[in-house]
């Protein structure tokens, strides 16, 4: 008898487990659980189409983010794809509003970083201005250990 309670109890609680998946969403755990040219969204446990398997498969001037296989267009390769006043992030492929052009575009203390465009905090301006076995790299205007640079 005890037996028979024991069976049905985990028949019932494999039976709970089956429903409460279906109830919550769960329509997958991997990749395989999901149709041809979908994906699973391990954030969400559901199916969702590829947008792009390549970069190929997107537009002229986009690529293809493997992990939530989306096309991501390109904006810019430089500053000149840019309108005047922002500049390229190439490692996004996106242009961003500059945040100065020259150092009169700055604050007291500050210097225009060419880089990112960004103001920053002078540190030094000669080698003088930096401690002992450090030099002042002019560009950045910040000093760094003699031998990490």
């Amino acid at each position: 008898m005890m037996q028979k309670f024991f069976i049905s109890l985990l028949l019932s609680a494999a039976v709970m487990s089956m429903l409460l998946d279906h109830a919550y969403g769960k329509e997958c755990e991997l990749d395989s659980d999901c149709g041809h040219k979908q994906f699973c969204d391990f954030y969400f446990d559901e199916c969702r189409n590829k947008e792009c398997e390549k970069d190929n498969d997107c537009e002229p001037k986009g690529f293809c983010i493997k992990d939530g296989w989306q096309c991501i267009d390109i904006e810019c390769e430089e500053d000149g794809d840019c309108e005047s006043g922002k500049y390229c992030e190439r490692s996004f492929g996106k242009c961003y509003h500059k945040g100065c052009e020259t150092n009169n575009d700055c604050g007291t203390g500050e210097y225009c970083y060419k880089d990112d465009w960004k103001c920053r905090y002078i540190v030094c301006e000669k080698n003088e201005d930096c401690k002992h076995g450090e030099f002042c790299d002019l560009s950045s205007r910040e000093c760094h250990v003699v031998g990490d640079w």
